[in-house]
């Protein structure tokens, strides 16, 4: 999925239900890296939600950045 949030697309991935967890990856990593950790996560009965910062994997810089 994506969104555009102050002029950067940001893409992101939802597994899961229930109670919210918000993954934000480190430098140097993206979203894609955290492997089964999501996926276990989500057995485990949250919703969760990670997101590529700006410039990493799918997202984009805002413009003039």
């Amino acid at each position: 999925m994506y969104l555009t949030y102050e002029g950067a697309g940001l893409a992101y991935e939802e597994h899961g239900s229930g109670e919210p967890l918000l993954l934000i990856h480190g430098s140097g990593v993206q979203a894609a890296t955290r492997g089964r950790t999501t996926g276990d996560l989500a057995v485990a009965g949250h919703r969760v939600i990670a997101y590529n910062r700006r410039g990493y994997g799918a997202s984009t810089h805002p413009s003039g950045a």
